[in-house]
């Protein structure tokens, strides 16, 4: 045993203070001090030192007899060396012109999710995610940059729509192109580009590595419906309101509330309070000189909320990857990946169950007469059966996903710097849906005559299986060149030719069912039945791709790149789109005013660039007279005929719809990148949107009008990010915020003349903020009767039908009418947060981790109006929320003279006019929020412990996924759409316990 002491320097001789200095496989170490110098007591000959520090690469030392270890570390590829995929290559963080964002593999896994677009939420500034639902297997999630809608993604340079269920372990990197470096994907990356690139074996020794999580999913916050005792109560004051005689007595509502009268919590029998998911995942990689393996298994299992058990999802996932190197000039890859999943539900769809349990009347029971062999009937429904698969039916879907690429890199051994690659990709996927609606009776009881009275559901027995598949094969053939000259003229081109084909083929059966005992298609009758449909579609892409990119000594950047895409969407002689790029960027930190004034600048460059993108995803072959076929059809004498329609009036000019974007930013690294800073300010117009002269046109034409090249947008924000990452005495930390602003306006909407000054002020969308909501300006509710007489009429009956409690418009004109005369912008409609930000904490010390994402949205709108039951209470007379509990009532509902309560809400109705059903801020929920989106916390054993029962690594963990919200919607998700009334599958939080162990 002996002592050890020594220096540690980077690359260029300088000390490096709070290197981490320990002796490997246990947690007995030290830190260097201010001189780089270290000193380690009592260390054997046999042991091993290891060096680690932020931003540079681990080294290791073998003791043996030296009692004198000097270390030089080498940078890491990390920070501004850090390697980043770009569209069709690579390039240095240091070197990049366009406005990129990118996170790795461990900055994507610190949550458990079953969707990858989840795990990417408020981790890159301009990324914007939505979740709207969990429901297994449904990846509803939405996702946007800078909030131009869905962007185009990339998965190992194919084109994928299914890229939210690639198994997380299996990436490497996610990079987001967010302005004109887009442009080199020209058709559809007007909305910016994903780039998803997975993992590659890499030099070493086998590694196999297995992860386990288990977790449960709860509900973050979701309205739930009225007790019994609640609903008779508030019945009550919805019928004294609308002048019906009350329901329910006092003492009705004291026994409900007691559970004196028997009642039903339609909730609690149809719904679990949690839910189950785990994730496995097996990995084995490593490689020599010659050879380098990936190879990955995953499976995932989820189950939904319903009691029944009927709601389930199941994913497996396997990638294979393989790198050869054949000759010193010749390499091959090739990547061979797949996924086959299934989700089973209840033939009623997720809305369906939820509306109906929001809407069935508690003080019903699920079966009626409280006999188990009647399920009781309630306008047509009952929550119970609508849940299991067993009474209604089933909603079965399968998918299977495949994709080979193979990869040829040839370097010209007679030109410097010249390489040649050629890449294919065949993607395949199949899709099987089978949905039976089984016929099922609820049942009415007549206590007079004691009989239960039968009503049909479903009826008669049907099913439809669809099936479809989708084909895409992708080939690119590139030259590559890069060198540099007189060590300081660096240029680096590509020169690309790249074919996509796209087919897909659909296939659908219906048939009805007698009998009903065999699930199948076949056991269907082929009478007063659809037999089927079919559809197939094929479409070619076809482009050459160019780039050049010139530095002088990293300090004067250039890229010039572009796309010549033709598409067979098009007529002859408009299917060719030209669409260019071009940046600069200027690396002031290697002039010498700043490198001899302000030595605390790592890097500080300025960077701008403008480029133009095309889209043909709406222009379907509408140069193409003739007919559709088939369109619609009629059952004749009990056989179905498929029928054809008119494509109306063809437009032979139809062509690509076009995008410009310019975007100038910052990238600020200060005091040996201890704190980084980026900042953009963007700018995208969109012209030649399609759109119709319908209104700009007499009735008269008498056919319908195709589509032309007519509208115009603009899209304008900023975004920025700002982080630090330290290592203080072996504790290290790291906080990294992120903000996003954007707006949208209309340059020019199409749209028929305005009939005066009014109607063009409220009307006209040109040159206007786009998705404005208008509507009323709110002075509160009503308090008392001499307020209501002095106020502008608001339901045409000089206020006769108004209350207390109902809702005060401002009589914005002073002409004594509430009208459209006095509605006014009050927000915008846009489906994506106008601003959206997230700060990421991390933290590290001797063996633990942690980590701690907040994440929020603001200048967001939900509109409740028209929602059914989120609108309203008693809709159709049925149940209500019981956030209405909360409205304006009267204290005794059989005194009309009784004082009035106040609440939040305005006073229920079930009839009569109601003045309230106006466009306000009553209806229109200001939706901003902020969440603990993310928080894991880990512990890695030391390795003294774990290698005698063979283990490299062993890691445990605990995360969580939806943690806390704060919000100003109490009984409703922020993230939750109004979208099918409300009526959605709710969002979810996780909690998971895992481990990750590596042999």
């Amino acid at each position: 045993m002996r002592k050890i002491t020594g220096k540690v320097t980077d690359e260029k001789g300088n000390p490096l203070p709070g290197v981490t200095v320990v002796i490997q496989g246990t947690t007995k170490g030290t830190i260097t001090d201010a001189d780089g110098n270290y000193t380690l007591q009592n260390v054997s000959p046999n042991e091993t030192l290891e060096f680690s520090f932020v931003g540079m690469q681990k080294s290791m030392a073998k003791v043996g007899d030296h009692s004198v270890i000097n270390v030089t570390m080498t940078e890491a590829a990390t920070g501004l060396n850090e390697v980043v995929v770009v569209g069709y290559g690579s390039q240095k963080k240091i070197d990049l012109t366009g406005s990129i964002a990118s996170v790795s593999d461990k900055e994507i896994k610190t949550s458990t999710n079953v969707s990858l677009a989840d795990q990417l939420t408020g981790k890159m500034p301009g990324l914007i995610v939505l979740a709207q639902s969990s429901q297994p297997g449904d990846y509803s999630s939405s996702i946007s940059i800078r909030g131009w809608g869905n962007p185009l993604v990339i998965v190992d340079g194919v084109q994928r729509s299914d890229y939210m269920k690639l198994d997380p372990n299996e990436i490497a990197s996610v990079t987001v192109l967010k302005d004109a470096s887009a442009a080199v994907y020209g058709i559809k990356a007007s909305n910016g580009v994903i780039l998803i690139t997975t993992k590659h074996g890499e030099i070493g020794k086998p590694q196999i590595t297995y992860s386990y999580t288990h977790g449960w999913q709860a509900i973050t916050s979701y309205p739930h419906p009225m007790t019994a005792g609640e609903y008779t109560q508030a019945f009550d004051w919805a019928e004294q309101n609308s002048g019906i005689p009350l329901t329910y007595s006092a003492q009705q509502i004291a026994d409900y509330k007691s559970g004196k009268l028997p009642s039903t919590n339609w909730w609690n029998v149809t719904m679990n309070n949690s839910a189950p998911q785990d994730q496995h995942n097996l990995t084995v990689s490593g490689g020599s000189k010659t050879i380098k393996y990936f190879n990955s298994l995953g499976y995932m299992s989820q189950d939904g909320l319903y009691k029944s058990g009927d709601l389930n999802y199941h994913r497996f996932n396997f990638r294979s990857d393989v790198t050869a190197q054949i000759t010193n000039n010749f390499s091959a890859e090739m990547n061979i990946s797949g996924l086959t999943d299934n989700s089973n539900a209840p033939s009623s769809s997720a809305a369906t169950v939820f509306s109906s349990i929001w809407m069935q009347l508690p003080t019903y029971s699920v079966y009626a007469n409280n006999n188990p062999l009647y399920l009781q009937n309630y306008d047509m429904n009952n929550p119970y059966a609508k849940s299991h698969s067993s009474i209604v039916g089933f909603n079965d879907s399968y998918n299977k996903t495949f994709d080979g690429s193979l990869t040829l890199n040839y370097k010209v051994p007679f030109v410097d710097g010249l390489s040649a690659r050629f890449f294919y990709d065949y993607y395949l996927n199949d899709n099987f849906n089978k949905q039976f609606n089984k016929q099922y009776v609820l049942y009415d009881y007549d206590a007079a005559t004691q009989t239960y009275n039968p009503n049909y559901m479903n009826s008669p027995s049907n099913m439809s299986e669809g099936y479809s598949e989708n084909t895409n094969s992708t080939m690119d053939v590139s030259l590559n060149y890069e060198r540099t000259f007189g060590t300081v003229h660096h240029f680096k081109g590509l020169l690309l030719y790249e074919k996509i084909d796209y087919n897909s083929n659909y296939l659908n059966g219906n048939r009805q069912f007698t009998v009903d005992a065999l699930p199948q298609l076949s056991a269907g009758n082929t009478v007063m039945t659809i037999n089927g449909y079919n559809d197939v579609n094929k479409t070619d892409r076809q482009s050459i791709i160019g780039r050049l990119n010139y530095d002088y000594a990293s300090k004067y950047l250039v890229e010039f790149s572009f796309r010549d895409d033709g598409s067979s969407l098009f007529p002859p002689g408009k299917q060719w789109g030209f669409f260019p790029n071009v940046s600069l960027g200027w690396r002031l930190s290697e002039e010498d005013f700043i490198k001899n004034n302000l030595p605390f600048v790592s890097n500080l460059k300025l960077r701008g660039s403008w480029g133009k993108m095309g889209d043909d995803g709406a222009a379907a072959f509408q140069y193409v007279a003739g007919y559709n076929y088939p369109s619609g059809g009629y059952v004749f004498n009990g056989e179905y005929i498929a029928g054809l329609s008119s494509r109306g009036m063809t437009n032979p000019n139809i062509t690509w719809y076009t995008s410009t974007t310019s975007d100038v930013g910052i990238d600020a690294n200060l005091w040996n990148q201890n704190l980084n800073f980026t900042f953009d300010a963007f700018v995208r117009k969109r012209t030649g949107l399609l759109g119709s002269l319908a209104l700009n046109l007499p009735q008269t034409v008498g056919a319908s009008l195709p589509q032309i090249n007519l509208n115009s947008d603009l899209n304008r924000g900023f975004d920025f990010s700002i982080g630090t990452n330290q290592n203080i005495n072996g504790f290290q930390f790291g906080v990294n915020a992120q903000f996003s602003y954007y707006y949208n306006m209309n340059l020019y909407q199409s749209s028929a003349p305005s009939g005066n000054s009014y109607l063009n002020w409220t009307n006209n969308q040109n040159d206007r903020i786009s998705n404005v909501i208008w509507g009323y300006k709110l002075a509160g509710h009503f308090t008392s009767q001499a307020q209501i007489n002095a106020a502008a009429i608001e339901d045409g009956y000089g206020n006769k039908y108004v209350k207390i409690g109902d809702l005060q418009f401002v009589d914005v004109n002073h002409d004594g009418v509430i009208d459209n005369l006095d509605m006014v912008p009050l927000a915008t409609g846009n489906q994506y947060p106008e601003i959206s930000y997230g700060v990421n904490f991390t933290f590290a010390w001797k063996g633990f981790d942690a980590s701690a994402l907040f994440q929020g949205a603001a200048n967001v709108y939900v509109s409740l109006q028209g929602t059914d039951q989120l609108a309203n209470p008693f809709p159709w007379g049925r149940n209500g929320l019981e956030q209405f509990m909360n409205v304006w009532h009267q204290a005794d509902p059989t005194n009309p003279n009784s004082a009035w309560i106040p609440g939040e809400f305005f006073p229920s109705r079930l009839s009569g006019i109601n003045p309230n059903n106006r466009t306000s801020f009553y209806f229109l929920k200001n939706d901003s929020y902020l969440r603990l989106k993310s928080l894991e916390i880990g512990y890695t054993i030391p390795g003294q412990l774990i290698k005698k029962i063979g283990f490299q690594k062993l890691r445990v963990f605990a995360n969580g996924f939806n943690v806390l919200t704060w919000d100003n919607i109490p009984y409703m998700d922020p993230e939750h759409s109004n979208n099918t009334y409300g009526y959605l599958y709710p969002i979810t939080k996780n909690f998971n316990f895992g481990l990750e162990v590596t042999f």
